[in-house]
């Protein structure tokens, strides 16, 4: 308006002298009349009027000004960090349900997520620290917990009691730190909408006063004012209801302001639609990235396993309608887990990017860039995922018969097989490879992905390196284990566990130095069931553990009771699986068990296969440190039968090798076998360790073996395993060798 009255001005000035002149008089003529001092009145009420809107204007340009610059901005990132709160929480929730370290990896990147749009709120109004920091605290005490027990279950610390009481801590800090961003929100939201509010009250006052000034005033100067304040006022209210559109939970960020004339309500309007466009820009990116990490993998950029199974099941109901069939295969890499061991986890990781290379150049893999995570691939589309760790699995579409399932599978395992140059080490890796048929094999994805797994663990059986189909035999097979394993963790309160034991010799005295003790199971129903069976299973659970730690007690309180009966047997050799190994829990248990049944330490002697040694080989060397410090023996089981012996050795401080069955049932062979042995039992007596041989069941093994040096025997030739009674008996009879085997 003061642009107008400038306008005006400067019109008037420009007159001429005489018009000026003849105006100042006409002025004068009427500056006494009524109607002329009615004319000012109504002037000095239009000027103060024109000021009043114009401190309202200001005003609520400033409300306006903070909406867009604070007010909006902290709602949209305290959204943002809602909503990686809540995505961080299912990620925890994967990993503990899944075990994948890949799932802490994502949870690492939503925590930062969180903290820069928790950091952004602080920026954008400094007054909120205090709550912000209060939600940064809750957030960590969440974090921590959570973090802690997804990783301590990834890492095998599971007891159950502890993992339960943080799984509720963990439930009521999720809880805690969700409820005070919410609170937060809604606060913030009542802050933003009571600006709204005064704005709009403001503009309804201008209304109310400027409907009383008219009042005053001429109708024609009323008219005028009301015209324009009508014309302000709608585009106030219409600025208004723009900022209401966007605000609501569900707002609309495309919605613009109409940008008309050429004063400063033009102005905001422009720069307040160039913010909206900007902050949609910004939220459809962050949206976007977000949808990647949950749908793809972040080592290889694959489909994850949720982008897999949504897949799936499109493709089940697509196949459906259509009478197709498709396989779903499950890939399990042969010995990954030596290839972190021996070359580090970078190399691992560039393994397991080559593998993905390969397969999605063997299978038409999607292309991600162009990859629409919210519809999902094309219909009909094959798709690579890599599930985590070493495991991927592809969905092959519109199959043409078994044999088109098992042609790709032949050609992924060529293709996996093919030496992989990682920093200058050629690596041959096989794979396993399950497969589940629709609708042959189920009619869901839970059912073909369950039925795959089974199938691959088939192939692992069969000599690694293969594929297999599934069947109902496998489904059977699963099904006894699953019995076999809940009658297990019964077996262990009801008492259907017990020790055997064998006697070991040495073979220079013929004398017995000790013996081993083995696990049996005599179920009621399935009668005696070999460890060969049941001790898979429990590894393969976390029942292991229970079973392990149930061996060490009973063997040392057995040795208390030899001891007290005056028939002592030491030491005493207890089989330890590979998860107790490499767990931090092992010199606890063991040193407990001693100390409950006052046992000299050397009475216990823990072995421990080559096998498992090398599947954590820093962990297991640890603790086989600690226990030896404990004056505890260990001894390197099944020597011989792994690919790297020889390193075992080098980390690992052990006082005996055990020399694998396989090499003792070939020595009355040909050669290569004695030649083996012999350098084993040299290699041994340069290292001052213990050679213990195992398996020996014939006399000319017995022979041969004294003669190479070998320290101590056990096996058929001398004894059968026996339970305790009869082992007390058998010591009590006789502590030698027989006669004529020690003749020889």
């Amino acid at each position: 308006m003061s642009k107008h009255f400038g306008r005006e001005l400067k019109v008037a000035s420009s007159t001429s002298t005489e018009e000026r002149t003849l105006s100042r008089e006409w002025a004068r003529a009427r500056a006494f009349s009524p109607a002329s001092i009615r004319w000012k009145i109504l002037a000095i009420a239009f000027a103060a009027y024109l000021g009043f809107n114009q401190i309202q204007f200001n005003s609520q340009a400033a409300l306006l000004e903070d909406i867009r610059n604070t007010r909006y901005p902290l709602q949209a990132k305290l959204q943002e960090g809602l909503f990686a709160l809540r995505l961080l929480q299912a990620e925890m929730q994967d990993a503990v349900l899944t075990g994948e370290i890949e799932s802490l990896e994502e949870a690492s990147l939503l925590r930062d997520q969180f903290f820069a749009s928790i950091m952004a709120v602080r920026r954008l109004d400094p007054s909120k620290t205090p709550i912000v920091e209060e939600v940064e605290a809750a957030f960590l005490a969440y974090y921590d917990v959570s973090f802690g027990l997804a990783r301590d279950l990834i890492e095998g610390n599971r007891d159950f009691a502890s993992s339960a009481r943080r799984g509720e801590q963990n439930a009521v800090l999720y809880s805690e730190v969700t409820r005070k961003l919410e609170l937060f929100k809604a606060h913030e939201l009542k802050t933003f909408t009571d600006a709204v509010n005064r704005v709009t009250e403001q503009a309804n006052s201008i209304i109310r006063i400027g409907f009383r000034v008219g009042l005053v005033t001429v109708l024609l100067l009323f008219t005028l004012a009301l015209v324009t304040s009508r014309w302000i006022i709608a585009r106030i209210n219409h600025i208004v209801k723009t900022l209401r559109t966007i605000a609501r939970e569900d707002g609309d960020m495309s919605v613009r302001i109409p940008v008309e004339g050429n004063d400063e309500m033009a102005e905001l309007s422009y720069w307040f639609n160039r913010f909206i466009a900007r902050l949609e820009r910004i939220t459809t990116e962050s949206t976007r990235e977000i949808r990647r990490l949950a749908y793809t993998d972040s080592l290889t950029n694959l489909p994850n396993r949720r982008l897999f199974n949504r897949h799936l099941q499109a493709e089940i109901s697509r196949c459906g309608r259509l009478s197709k069939s498709l396989a779903v295969m499950f890939l399990d890499l042969d010995n990954f887990k030596l290839v972190n061991d021996q070359l580090g986890h970078e190399a691992g990781d560039a393994l397991v990017c080559e593998v993905a290379r390969r397969l999605e150049q063997t299978v038409r893999g999607s292309d991600l860039v162009a990859l629409d995570l919210e519809g999902g691939l094309a219909a009909g589309e094959d798709l690579v995922a890599r599930m985590g760790g070493d495991e991927f699995m592809l969905v092959i579409s519109d199959l043409n018969g078994t044999s088109g399932a098992a042609a790709i599978a032949e050609r992924v395992r060529k293709t996996i097989l093919r030496p992989i140059d990682l920093h200058g080490t050629g690596i041959e890796i096989g794979v396993s490879i399950g497969i589940a048929v629709y609708p042959d094999n189920g009619a869901t994805a839970d059912e073909l992905i369950v039925k795959a797994d089974l199938a691959m663990y088939e192939a692992k059986n069969r000599d690694k390196n293969n594929y297999c189909f599934y069947n109902t035999e496998l489904e059977e097979a699963a099904r006894l284990d699953a019995e076999i394993e809940t009658a297990l963790r019964q077996a262990l309160h009801n008492g259907e566990l017990e020790l055997y034991f064998q006697p070991k010799y040495d073979i220079g005295t013929g004398t017995i130095v000790g013996a081993e003790a083995l696990l049996r199971w005599q179920h009621p129903e399935f009668g005696w069931i070999s460890p060969a069976r049941f001790v898979p299973l429990a590894e393969h659970s976390d029942l292991i553990y229970e079973l392990d730690q149930w061996v060490i007690q009973e063997s040392c309180r057995q040795i208390r009771l030899w001891r007290e009966a005056g028939t002592p047997v030491t030491p005493i050799a207890i089989n330890i699986s590979a998860k107790l190994a490499a767990h931090g829990s092992l010199v606890g248990i063991v040193r407990a068990a001693v100390k409950a049944n006052s046992l000299p330490p050397y009475s216990v002697e823990l072995e421990i296969t080559e096998t498992s040694a090398l599947k954590n080989i820093e962990s297991v060397a640890e603790n086989i440190r600690q226990v030896r410090e404990s004056s505890v023996t260990v001894a390197l089981d099944d020597f011989g039968a792994g690919h790297s012996s020889l390193s075992l050795l080098k980390f690992c401080q052990i006082d005996s090798l055990k020399i694998d069955r396989g090499f003792i049932s070939e020595l009355n062979q040909e050669g290569t076998r004695t030649t083996i042995i012999s350098g084993v039992i040299a290699m041994a007596q340069v290292l001052e360790l213990s050679v213990v041989a195992e398996g020996v069941e014939e006399e000319a093994q017995l022979r041969e073996l004294k003669k190479m040096g070998c320290n101590q025997v056990q096996g058929y030739l001398f004894a059968h395993p026996m339970p305790v009674d009869r082992f007390q008996e058998f010591m009590q009879q006789q502590n030698k060798m027989p006669r004529v085997i020690n003749a020889n």
